[in-house]
């Protein structure tokens, strides 16, 4: 997806994915190479897979080559990207006019 000709944002939907000994998981499938996105945003799903639990912001150069998997062993690395809501986001993502001195 790209915002305003100036930010590629690529959305990956997190589905959670219990393991067998009933940790929760949630596996992103990233391709950096092919989509050169600016910002991932990862949704991730709450249990049931029906509502959004949570959204991660990944600038490009934290992410990954490949896939990997938010594990709670992840989540302190993680947690700086992490946001409740899509505020912020659109905070960053709005336009300001920029006045140039004279």
């Amino acid at each position: 997806m790209h915002l305003n000709d100036e930010l590629v944002i690529c959305l990956i939907v997190a589905r959670h994915q219990p393991t067998d000994s009933g940790l929760r998981r949630w596996r992103l499938w990233l391709d950096p190479a092919r989509h050169l996105p600016d910002i991932t945003i990862a949704v991730r799903m709450d249990a049931s897979n029906q509502t959004e639990l949570d959204y991660y912001l990944l600038p490009q150069v934290e992410l990954p080559d490949e896939s990997f998997q938010i594990t709670h062993r992840h989540f302190a690395r993680l947690e700086c990207f992490r946001f409740d809501s899509l505020d912020f986001f659109y905070r960053m993502s709005k336009r300001h006019r920029v006045q140039r001195p004279a």
